[in-house]
């Protein structure tokens, strides 16, 4: 008796999320000033940052701006020897002229999967929640923007984008622990900071 799941196979991307100037850099023990020096090779969201840059690219192929960044992988593989995206296939738009491109799914599935962000993180935490949102995304200052404004930070971006947790129900439930006897409202607050990944605790 055969089991289709067996034989199925999933390719998993771990994507890393980072602020503008605060790269990891990985080394060896002992060779922290030969890291310093090499600095940081492009990353897989500067290089997705690079590839929607790529004028060539966005204009012969019609569906490189309607990606956002966990969609990446999907259409292109990591090439780690010159630290960029490469299209998986493409194919000809029929009756296209001059001739434009779309990209090809990749064969197989794909599992994305984004760095875990804790809340503290405020500027990262907004970050992870802004990248698959946003399309055709060339730069951390356009995460900052909305309909073309740009805003002073991440979370002011999340914020107008309505993706920032709504604190009503968590100060309701604090409001109805301070009427009740068996709910310490302290454990509860210590609950909610630690188990409920807030974007901003200090609003709460």
């Amino acid at each position: 008796m055969g089991f289709e799941i067996l034989s199925n196979e999933s390719t998993v991307v771990h994507h890393e999320v980072y602020l503008d100037v605060q790269h990891h850099v990985y080394f060896r023990e002992g060779q922290e000033e030969q890291a310093a020096v090499r600095g940081q090779k492009r990353t897989e969201l500067k290089a997705c940052f690079d590839l929607n840059k790529d004028s060539r690219m966005r204009e012969i192929c019609v569906g490189l701006n309607q990606l956002n960044y966990p969609n990446i992988p999907s259409y292109f593989t990591w090439n780690s020897a010159n630290f960029c995206w490469n299209p998986c296939e493409t194919f000809c738009i029929p009756g296209s002229n001059p001739k434009k491109y779309d990209f090809c799914r990749r064969a197989g599935s794909v599992i994305v999967r984004m760095h875990t962000v804790s809340s503290r993180e405020r500027g990262r935490c907004c970050r992870k929640t802004l990248l698959p949102q946003m399309k055709g995304v060339s730069s951390h200052e356009d995460l900052r923007k909305v309909n073309g404004v740009p805003w002073s930070a991440p979370r002011n971006a999340c914020a107008v984008h309505g993706l920032l947790v709504h604190y009503a129900e968590w100060r309701n439930a604090l409001r109805e622990s301070f009427a009740s006897k068996f709910n310490p409202h302290t454990e509860l607050f210590a609950h909610i900071l630690i188990h409920c990944e807030l974007s901003d605790p200090p609003a709460l």
